[in-house]
């Protein structure tokens, strides 16, 4: 799943074992899913350029302090799910698989408003991966970072080779949330 983003970052890091990943988090029925991808992100939290900082996906590693974080800082907002599993996070704003669903779904949220209005970013992991090499092939690769024009806004050319690529391969809804995480 993560190989082409690897390439893309020119990481090196090697993949760890699903035993390892599994050992490493703390998660009772962890989905398979789940535990392909930490094995697949390796030992270290990978950072993907993004328009404003990063997108962090967290290594197995680093997984379980993460969770912790979001735990104990929700416990009073009764409207965070247990099921919400925090995979990343995009300027803190948390990227969520939600193990309560059969394909694992992503969401994506805002922090900082009060509640935890969860949107539809990708309907399972691997389409949430497809997205991101989609992102890292045209930010990194063909748009070489330079997105802005000169009033620092996203260039049309970029925002419509995204949404193209997008689209086939999220629904038009999914397309929409990955957008408004880019701006």
């Amino acid at each position: 799943m993560l190989e082409k983003i690897k390439e893309i970052l020119s990481i090196k890091q090697e993949t760890i074992s699903q035993d390892t990943a599994r050992s490493l988090i703390d998660i009772i029925d962890a989905p398979e899913p789940l535990i392909q991808w930490l094995s697949q992100v390796g030992s270290n939290t990978i950072e993907i350029p993004w328009t404003a900082e990063l997108l962090r996906i967290y290594s197995a590693k680093d997984f379980q302090e993460k969770q912790k974080t979001y735990f104990i800082e929700n416990q009073k907002n009764k409207n965070w799910n247990k099921d919400w599993i925090v995979i990343g996070d995009i300027i803190s704003n948390p990227i969520i698989l939600d193990k309560s669903s059969l394909k694992s779904k992503i969401f994506f949220s805002f922090h900082g408003s009060g509640n935890w209005n969860l949107a539809l970013l990708a309907p399972s992991l691997e389409n949430f991966c497809e997205a991101l090499n989609i992102w890292c092939k045209l930010f990194l690769v063909k748009y070489d970072r330079d997105i802005y024009e000169d009033d620092f806004s996203l260039k049309s050319s970029f925002l419509s080779d995204l949404q193209n690529s997008l689209n086939q391969i999220l629904p038009v809804s999914c397309v929409e949330v990955f957008l408004t995480a880019v701006d």
